[in-house]
């Protein structure tokens, strides 16, 4: 099988650019994206950006109020933007977009070379070897992972109406690349930039600081790969406090801490999004939000260990699977978030074959992707739905969300089975399929 071309390559990242760039120039289509519940949240409104940035120049800290949400890095960032080019905000989104998806298809360049010579080197039954990943096979993957994301509807529009998410996601890309090229040291400094904007984060340190430690020649002194790890985790930890006292000395008190951390936590803002929250706590007794607010929060890191033993072998997988329940379960999810791991998926192209919900999958999340306007439409502004529609075909989305993420998993574990264990083909040929009780 033959690799992509320069040609092919150039204008897929050519059309991702031109795309982006012409939604960003309409103003009408920019502020109708931006405008979206799905796209813009309380986290990641251009809109809060620059109404902070303002609030910033005029000598109010937009930590006072309670329009600005974003840790001070953002507020940093935006300020730099909006006061130097302020007329080339489209380039540069769609720049930061496009950059991400370059990012990405290195990602699965590095990683999937790394996981065909690691299963080379694996003593596995003869009947398996059909199973290996093989260059002709994984030839066209990076390319894939950008066309995935350069052209899925949710990074579009994401980038299109401005969504703060675009950064978020060019930071995820380079800790990733950095991760996959064992630069753990850049790792931990970008990831510690990802903590102190999204908390939720914080638990990737784990698939970092896995893979940190299997990395390179197995037969290596154990003391030293140790030894990476611990430097790994306090590069993290100093870099984190760092940051968090620049950030003090830079806005004059601790309340950004509040405005931050403390509205992703305790989700003050109930305007309505694509994630769970914001239905269940505007319904809940005054008096069980703090249980709930535990319990709901406790989603993104209660599977953070189970998952790492499991997944102990695939760090990498198992930073995928995460990003995943980050994505359902934080307080202020956006399709943006959805984009970037979608765009991940192609690298693990090799366990669809062992999925068995691709088809419930993929017409949950589109057709609740086409409905979600149209009763976010009936409720607002027709008057002729309530909030029950919307949050109905949220839960949906989610849902199969939670079905792609079961799915893959289960996927992972059939084939792991089947390299260790050997394969069983029936009489005409095809794969035996293992069915998890």
């Amino acid at each position: 099988m033959s690799k992509p071309t320069i040609l092919r390559t150039v204008c897929l990242y050519a059309l991702g650019f031109i795309v982006r760039f012409i939604f960003l120039k309409s103003s009408t289509l920019t502020n109708s994206f931006g405008n979206r519940v799905e796209v813009s949240t309380p986290i990641t409104s251009w809109k809060k950006a620059i109404e902070g940035v303002n609030l910033w120049k005029h000598g109010t800290n937009p930590y006072d109020s309670d329009i600005f949400h974003e840790s001070p890095l953002g507020l940093l960032t935006y300020d730099f933007i909006l006061t130097h080019f302020p007329d080339w905000l489209p380039v540069i989104f769609a720049i930061c977009d496009v950059l991400t998806a370059v990012v990405l298809s290195l990602v699965a360049k590095i990683y999937v070379n790394n996981s065909m010579k690691k299963e080379q080197d694996e003593k596995i039954p003869e009947s398996s070897e059909p199973l290996l990943l093989k260059s002709e096979n994984i030839a066209w993957v990076p390319f894939y992972v950008a066309t995935a994301y350069l052209l899925s509807p949710y990074s579009i529009v994401s980038c299109g109406g401005k969504s703060t998410v675009t950064f978020q996601n060019m930071l995820l890309a380079f800790f990733m690349l950095f991760t996959v090229c064992s630069n753990w040291f850049f790792a931990s400094i970008i990831l510690a930039m990802l903590s102190c904007h999204s908390f939720y984060h914080v638990t990737l340190l784990i698939p970092l600081a896995m893979y940190v430690y299997q990395i390179g020649d197995n037969k290596k002194d154990r003391t030293w790969k140790v030894l990476k790890v611990l430097g790994t985790i306090a590069t993290f930890v100093a870099v984190t406090i760092q940051l968090i006292f620049t950030f003090r000395s830079v806005t004059g008190s601790w309340h950004f801490l509040w405005c931050t951390y403390g509205c992703i936590l305790s989700v003050p803002d109930l305007t309505p999004n694509i994630g769970l929250f914001w239905y269940f706590f505007t319904e809940i007794f005054e008096h069980f939000r703090v249980f709930f607010l535990c319990t709901f929060q406790l989603n993104v890191f209660v599977y953070t260990t189970p998952l790492a033993v499991r997944l102990r072998k695939e760090p990498m997988f198992f930073l995928l699977i995460h990003l995943i329940i980050i994505t359902i379960f934080k307080s202020y999810p956006c399709i943006g978030d959805v984009g970037f791991y979608f765009a991940l998926l192609p690298i693990w192209s090799h366990l669809f074959h062992f999925m068995r919900q691709r088809f419930i999958v993929c017409c949950v999340l589109a057709s609740c992707t086409l409905l979600a306007p149209t009763l976010w439409h009936l409720w607002i502004y027709s008057g002729s739905a309530n909030a029950n529609f919307y949050f109905a075909i949220t839960l949906a989305f989610n849902t199969g969300q939670v079905f792609l993420l079961t799915d893959i998993l289960s996927a992972y574990i059939k084939r792991e089975y089947y390299l260790e264990n050997g394969v069983k083909y029936n009489e005409d040929g095809t794969l035996v399929l293992m069915r998890l009780q």
